[in-house]
């Protein structure tokens, strides 16, 4: 006996729903998905981007670029320092472990801000010290110190460009 055309319409629904359940299972616990509205990324990432994130990752190394939320804020950052490194911002530049740093992707000179944040300072277990792309007038590490991994949400593992058309 065939189904009537009510049951193939209904097992059709079932199934897009389970996959569209699905879809919404891996985008919350896998994988994230983020507009980006800020522009202390650039070059490596500009305002209106959109940024697929790896969430189960959590093996951070220097010059990871991660989603974090940090104060209730949901930014994009660079890993600079991890636990254990010692970082010190110098008329030289980025020092981490008494090296200078070669960023080939930085193009403004890191300097200190006027904050509660003294250097030299020490990473610690857990933490992260971060810094934006464009270090002038950015939000990061200079300013509230080193960030603990649990804020981190994830890896930046795509970034699609958004073209103003």
């Amino acid at each position: 006996m065939r189904p009537t055309l009510f049951q193939e319409i209904m097992y059709l629904l079932i199934k897009i729903g389970f996959v569209l359940l699905v879809f919404a299972l891996v985008l919350t616990f896998i994988f994230g998905a983020m507009r980006y509205n800020a522009d202390n990324m650039n070059p490596a990432i500009y305002e209106g981007d959109l940024l697929l994130f790896y969430r189960l990752d959590h093996n951070y190394a220097q010059k990871d670029v991660v989603v974090l939320r940090h104060q209730h804020v949901l930014q994009v950052q660079r890993i600079v320092a991890v636990a254990g490194d010692e970082v010190n911002i110098t008329k030289e530049g980025l020092m981490v472990n008494g090296s200078i740093q070669q960023e080939d992707h930085i193009y403004t000179k890191t300097k200190r801000y006027i904050s509660q944040v003294k250097f030299p300072i020490k990473v610690g277990k857990d933490q992260v010290f971060v810094l934006s792309d464009q270090r002038t007038q950015a939000t990061d590490s200079r300013i509230y110190g080193p960030v603990s991994t649990k804020e981190i949400l994830g890896k930046v593992i795509c970034d699609i460009r958004r073209r103003n058309i």
